[in-house]
């Protein structure tokens, strides 16, 4: 019961284990039965740090809504009293993954592959709790997508995926847990206003603007109910380390995704943002980033606007959302004055993050 509590109390809800486990069984096993069948794999070549024209093996699979239910009831791991408290149910998942040779991968990345990618998405208008003859309530809702990057090595043994599958498996899987009670309890449909600044995100992305496009991505970082999510994600990975004291623990924290969200939203600096758009020290930069300085004020100026329609559209759309506070006039006719309201907003946010993760400490 205690263990529980603290359970609780830090966000890492018991009810999705079962799932996680399943789910990751699941898909590492098809990944397994894909590369026994010697099917052939398409090729492409990329560039890299290391070399140019790197020839890297792709791939892809579905496993659709009725499989997956199969896998998890049939499983040994499946417990039907467990699964009623989350009755996920149904799901199809997408899964595609490219493999890259070791020797192309520089030393300095090779922490970070495998590299995972995920995405759970929902529609919306058909979000409902449904009531099965034979099960009882089931939620049916979710589709789940996983990009794998990872080496040639992890292909020869698939075990080494893990535990970074497991861990985005995890995140994901606590996505739909996330909506699953806001929805059982608020009767709402989304992460509420915070799901206004994600599809914002989404839309402002221009190739042409990347340092916009940082912003945006650090804006996504910041959202709470991906610091959420990062908590069960990030417990997964550290329970996988030998710690035995406060500073292994840390050193442990470091090698997990949580860590780099943390480091990007407490180095965001404005000043340094302004300098990189207004930057124009070669021919690529006239090219690529010349539209950006004219995009980038426009956008700020229009921010409430966007916002609002974002608004619109979800309720138009079935979310639950409600208006999003205006910001200050000045604010958004001075760049610089924007970039620095958002720099502080995202430094108190890599520090919450970084408290709810050390907070783990008590659980490995």
């Amino acid at each position: 019961m205690k263990k529980k509590i603290i359970n609780e109390a830090l966000g890492v809800p018991s009810e999705i284990n079962m799932l996680t486990d399943i789910f990751s069984d699941m898909i590492l096993e098809k990944i397994s039965a894909f590369k026994n069948s010697n099917e052939e794999l398409e090729t492409k070549l990329i560039d890299t740090k290391v070399r140019e024209d790197v020839e890297v093996l792709v791939g892809s699979f579905r496993i659709s809504k009725d499989e997956s239910w199969d896998y998890v009831k049939n499983s040994p791991k499946f417990n039907p009293k467990e699964w009623e408290k989350f009755p996920m149910y149904k799901n199809p998942v997408l899964v595609s993954f490219d493999i890259i040779p070791d020797d192309a991968i520089p030393e300095s990345d090779n922490h970070r592959v495998p590299l995972i990618n995920a995405s759970h998405q929902f529609e919306a208008k058909e979000f409902k709790v449904k009531s099965h003859e034979s099960l009882g309530r089931v939620y049916d809702i979710s589709i789940y997508e996983f990009k794998i990057f990872m080496k040639q090595s992890n292909w020869d043994n698939l075990e080494t995926l893990n535990p970074k599958l497991e861990s985005t498996i995890t995140h994901e899987i606590f996505h739909a847990f996330q909506l699953y009670t806001k929805y059982i309890k608020a009767n709402k449909v989304g992460f509420g206003k915070e799901n206004v600044y994600n599809t914002a995100v989404n839309a402002l992305q221009q190739e042409f603007s990347p340092d916009f496009n940082r912003f945006l991505h650090i804006l996504y970082l910041s959202l709470r109910f991906e610091h959420q999510a990062r908590i069960p994600q990030a417990l997964r990975i550290l329970k996988q380390q030998q710690v035995s004291n406060y500073p292994e623990f840390i050193q442990a924290i470091k090698k997990t995704d949580a860590w780099d969200d943390i480091q990007n939203l407490k180095s965001f600096s404005a000043d340094n943002l302004i300098h990189n758009i207004n930057r124009m020290e070669s021919f690529e930069d006239l090219l690529f980033k010349g539209p950006q300085r004219s995009y980038v004020p426009q956008r700020i100026l229009e921010w409430d606007e966007i916002l609002d329609r974002i608004v619109e559209f979800s309720k138009q759309n079935g979310l639950s959302v409600e208006p999003i506070r205006k910001m200050n006039k000045r604010t958004l006719e001075n760049p610089e004055l924007f970039f620095k309201y958002w720099e502080k907003f995202f430094h108190k946010r890599g520090d919450e993050l970084f408290k709810k993760i050390a907070r783990l400490y008590g659980m490995i």
